[in-house]
């Protein structure tokens, strides 16, 4: 979907090999989108048999399109899900600009709820890193993961509901979904690097001095880079993400369709911007001088 307000201007059918797209042009005076127009957008969508959408940048930003589409069970591609299965490529990502060794870090992971491409995701991370913590408040939904692990591998995974000493010492702090109230009550380092996934939780604080993920860019592939020509006003990862799910259903065949496109984190966007590589290397000559830690973060949005 593209611009917006008073009537639907025209739909263009857009497709190439891999595929097949839709675009809603809507005529806009104003910032405003009415109810009316709202509507007619939504008529046209269930006309259509449509059943997720991806919204322009500026029509991410009109909460009442949003709420009225969740409302009628249609799904808002956000770039989350495909967040999460590039947790992996973020955190290479990161060792990368670092220079350092992924096996050194320490991981603590945030999460409630698992789910098969969870499990998946977290058995890789914890099958590189020496150490790798689970905070949950479930604890028991892992039972099985850790006896997996302590069998097949001899990996004696933490699982813990403490969130006051388990992420003391965390390098990197993967926060699925950890709502901003649960999230003020853990206590994290000072110099941590944070990457939230289900949440976008802005961090303005005095002490933190570490890094804030909120959202990320890929490289898209090529062979995507005509059709997103026509796509200018819209966020490539949500484009990428409504490829994937318009024709890959299970999690193995989208797994291995992003190993294919040799998808790759292009930057990192924290609080208003771009986090540039010199943060993360200001962040690792810091942390080995003396690890502190912030009792609780005092501004989260």
């Amino acid at each position: 979907m593209s611009v917006c307000n008073k009537n639907i201007k025209k739909v263009i059918s857009i497709e190439n090999e891999e595929l097949e797209c839709d675009v809603l042009y809507v005529i806009t005076k104003k910032e405003r989108i009415s109810k009316i127009a709202i509507n007619k957008i939504l008529k046209d969508i269930e006309k259509r048999g449509i059943r997720r959408v991806v919204l322009s940048n500026t029509l991410n930003q009109n909460e009442f399109l949003k709420n009225t589409l969740n409302a009628n069970d249609i799904k808002i591609i956000d770039g989350k899900i495909l967040a999460e299965f590039l947790i992996y490529d973020m955190i290479k990502y990161i060792a990368n600009i670092q220079k350092r060794e992924i096996e050194k870090y320490e991981i603590s992971i945030l999460i409630n709820d698992k789910n098969n491409i969870r499990m998946e995701i977290i058995k890789k991370v914890i099958e590189k890193c020496n150490v790798v913590n689970i905070v949950t408040c479930n604890i028991k939904q892992f039972e099985n993961l850790k006896e997996e692990l302590q069998r097949d591998y001899g990996i004696c995974l933490n699982v813990t509901t403490n969130t006051s000493k388990t992420l003391l010492n965390s390098d990197i702090i993967i926060n699925f979904d950890f709502v901003s109230e649960i999230y003020r009550k853990c206590i994290i380092p000072e110099k941590a690097i944070i990457v939230n996934i289900f949440e976008d939780i802005k961090i303005y604080s005095n002490v933190f001095k570490g890094i804030n993920i909120t959202d990320y860019m890929i490289y898209i592939p090529e062979r995507y880079k005509v059709f997103l020509k026509k796509m200018k006003r819209f966020n490539v990862n949500l484009i990428y993400e409504s490829i994937l799910f318009n024709e890959y259903i299970t999690n193995e065949k989208i797994k291995n369709k992003i190993e294919k496109d040799n998808i790759k984190i292009r930057y990192f966007l924290g609080n208003n911007d771009k986090i540039r590589g010199r943060e993360f290397i200001k962040i690792i000559r810091k942390k080995h001088t003396k690890n502190k830690s912030i009792k609780t973060l005092d501004k989260l949005k």
